[in-house]
């Protein structure tokens, strides 16, 4: 009856077209054709209609962004979605629309570009929005396809890392005191995340004498400080964070170093020798001052006189010797003691000196005959 039936399914997005030859013969015995040529076969083409078998596709898997708060504005392009559709006509038509967070984004239902539809200052930073974004062709039925874009929202580096105004800035250090902690000198950073994250180092450690910890700000002495060398010290400690451009605040400290009694009184000389004339009356004879190198009450030096005390004095604070009466020369010509020279702290160093004093002989007796007569 010449009725033509497709023997399998089709599918207009193999095939969109077929071209047939169809061809008319009779059943007689032998069979003929028409014998008009062009009456016996014929051209048939076959256009394949579509149909909305086919639902959107996104172009990628998942789709990522970022943006960044301190700066973000309502219009600010995030980005733009595709999804394509293997059906045509209405049936390929793709609108788009977003399922969640339609108060902080907006989708442009044609282009699929993504906008800010707020400022997000009510975002926290670095927080992650996952959004659900739908494509639906305009066939009947309707199909669709979710697609899911993550958005992270970054903090900007706009906030430098503060010290607190209530730290204490002027220490004081004993001198000979390794390991010596001197307090956690930290600061805080209005940022969030990697911005916020602070590490602390020192402008100059002095070789090696201080150290700080770069993660806690902890400062510690690492060598015995000397006062004698070095009485006082400006440390600069640098906090930065870790943004980029990393943003930095500085700390200067004044520390003073204590001194303690580590340095014994020095004579300039370990001996001294005086001449005293015999018969002079109670005199200074001799200003024998020893040196401290601490300062304070560890310089306060004291003296004593060991041996001839009976004869001799010695100022407790000058070390200026005195004779305590005359001196005889005929009774004797020469004495010896020793001075010392200490501190009376702790603990207790001293030093000390040898005297010599040699008594001079003056011209006061006359000659004298051994025998008043011969």
């Amino acid at each position: 009856d010449g009725v033509l039936v497709a023997n399998g399914y089709i599918d207009r997005e193999t095939k969109d077209r077929y071209e047939l030859l169809l061809v008319a013969s009779d059943n007689g015995v032998p069979q003929r054709q028409f014998s008009v040529p062009y009456q016996s076969f014929t051209y048939v083409s076959i256009q394949v209609s579509d149909v909305n078998d086919n639902p959107p596709r996104f172009t990628k898997a998942h789709y990522s962004a970022s943006v960044r708060v301190a700066t973000a504005k309502e219009g600010e392009s995030v980005l733009s979605v595709s999804a394509t559709d293997l059906d045509v006509g209405i049936n390929s038509v793709i609108l788009y629309s977003l399922m969640n967070h339609t108060d902080d984004f907006r989708i442009n239902n044609h282009t699929g570009e993504i906008t800010l539809g707020s400022n997000l200052d009510h975002i926290t930073a670095d927080t992650v929005v996952t959004l659900i974004v739908t494509a639906a062709d305009q066939g009947v039925p309707q199909l669709t396809a979710n697609g899911k874009v993550t958005v992270r929202v970054n903090d900007i580096n706009d906030n430098p890392p503060v010290f607190s105004s209530l730290v204490q800035t002027k220490l004081s250090a004993p001198e000979n005191a390794a390991s010596l902690d001197l307090g956690a000198f930290s600061a805080t950073d209005l940022d969030t995340g990697v911005n916020a994250l602070i590490s602390y180092s020192l402008q100059d450690d002095f070789a090696g004498e201080f150290h700080i910890d770069s993660s806690t700000g902890k400062l510690m002495t690492k060598k015995p400080l000397d006062r004698e060398l070095m009485d006082s010290y400006e440390l600069k400690i640098i906090a930065a964070d870790s943004g980029k451009p990393s943003q930095s605040a500085s700390l200067v400290l004044s520390i003073t170093v204590e001194d303690v009694n580590d340095n014994p009184p020095v004579f300039p000389q370990k001996s001294y020798s005086v001449t005293v004339k015999e018969n002079l009356p109670p005199h200074v004879i001799l200003s024998a001052a020893a040196t401290d190198d601490d300062i304070g009450p560890n310089a306060v030096i004291h003296y004593t006189i060991i041996g001839e005390t009976a004869t001799f004095h010695v100022g407790e604070l000058s070390g200026t010797i005195t004779t305590l009466h005359p001196l005889d020369y005929e009774s004797r010509s020469q004495y010896t003691f020793i001075l010392k020279a200490f501190n009376p702290g702790e603990p207790d160093l001293e030093d000390t000196a040898d005297i010599t004093v040699t008594v001079e002989d003056v011209n006061e007796e006359g000659p004298v005959f051994e025998k008043p007569s011969y």
